[in-house]
């Protein structure tokens, strides 16, 4: 049962908002709140479920864990189930992940053709389940695509719209962070500058009412092409500084549906081109910067492109479906030293970078 569920933890548990990481899955932006309080935190990516260990889930902060049976028979720091309610708890689990355990109920005794008749309809219970769960998710992951999207479309001020003044916030920032505007490449991207929007949408205690921000549209492959899938919002002021938490973190918020997504400079790279992969949207621009990528070499090699994959589980997880196998993948991990507070996540970069090239020379990717 734990293996099947560990694999569709997203639909059966979407009040966790799970989203792909290098070793699993690790809660998203839209964690019920009532969660992240009884793990102890309020980040929710510092809650993980990892595939070498699929009964149950952690904070890596408080080093708080809850089991599956735990969680569906009581919630989070209940006595484990014993006796019917434990066997209650494990026919819930298989459920939710699609395995006949209709035997449970004791059909051994049965004439072959109920027993076969009633796990019929376990199977068929499991089915509907499953349909009726993924349907809510679907339905969700629309909305929250549809609320970024809306925010992107009532942008103060792009790239294209012949206003300099209105995007003028997001060019001195790329100069606060020594980048050439006209040199980094950011109006490919499609930025645009714009508002936080007033919900509590983060994995940090704050509200964006009164903050602007550069919005770094998400896309990512579906249907057989490109979808806005979100939006990273990276919080500034009107002078182009960053704007900060009172921990003197920046503030940066996901929208939407990321998940397998990037912020793409350059589109999709040509056949033959080349592809950076890196994980923010600074360093995609400082990458364009120093290569060139976007410009066909005077050689007649073609230009290429950069996507910035905003996480390290991003970029483990990024979707290169629409690449074709001849596209060179340079991949530019984030070299995470030691980071105060962040005792369990100082090598998540090097450790993304590894499992993505891992998984693209299996691939037959080159890279």
């Amino acid at each position: 049962v734990l293996p099947a569920l560990f694999n569709v933890l997203p639909s059966v548990f979407p009040e966790f908002d799970w989203q792909p990481s290098s070793r699993g899955w690790k809660a998203g932006p839209g964690c019920d709140r009532s969660i992240l309080a009884a793990m102890g935190t309020d980040t929710p990516s510092k809650i993980g479920a990892h595939r070498d260990n699929p009964q149950g889930f952690y904070c890596v902060k408080t080093k708080i864990d809850c089991r599956w049976i735990v969680f569906v028979s009581g919630y989070i720091g209940s006595e484990s189930p014993t006796g019917k309610a434990f066997v209650a708890a494990v026919k819930d689990l298989a459920d939710r992940a699609g395995v006949d355990a209709s035997h449970l109920d004791g059909d051994e005794g049965l004439d072959p053709a109920e027993r076969d008749r009633r796990r019929a309809e376990a199977a068929g219970r499991a089915q509907r389940l499953r349909e009726e769960r993924e349907a809510e998710v679907r339905a969700s992951d629309e909305a929250a695509i549809q609320s970024a999207w809306d925010i992107y479309q009532r942008a103060l001020g792009s790239a294209d719209d012949g206003d300099v003044d209105r995007v003028s916030p997001i060019v001195e920032y790329l100069r606060r962070r020594d980048l050439d505007p006209d040199g980094c490449g950011w109006r490919s991207g499609a930025l645009r500058f714009g508002v936080m929007d007033h919900q509590r949408t983060d994995d940090r205690p704050h509200t964006f009412c009164d903050h602007t921000a550069i919005l770094c549209p998400v896309t990512r492959h579906a249907n057989g092409g490109s979808a806005f899938a979100g939006l990273q919002r990276i919080a500034i002021n009107k002078n182009g500084e960053a704007q900060r938490d009172r921990d003197g973190v920046k503030i940066k918020a996901m929208m939407g549906r990321p998940g397998g997504g990037a912020v793409r400079f350059g589109g999709v790279p040509p056949e033959g081109g080349t592809l950076w992969l890196c994980e923010g949207v600074e360093t995609a621009l400082a990458i364009v910067q120093a290569t060139r990528v976007l410009t066909a070499g005077t050689d007649g090699s073609p230009a290429g492109a950069v996507w910035a994959t905003l996480s390290s589980g991003g970029l483990s997880g990024v979707d290169l479906s629409e690449v074709h196998k001849s596209v060179k993948v340079a991949i530019a991990g984030d070299l995470d030293s030691v980071k105060p507070g962040n005792d369990a996540g100082s090598k998540a970069g090097q450790r993304a970078a590894w499992d993505l090239e891992r998984r693209l020379l299996d691939e037959g990717r080159p890279v």
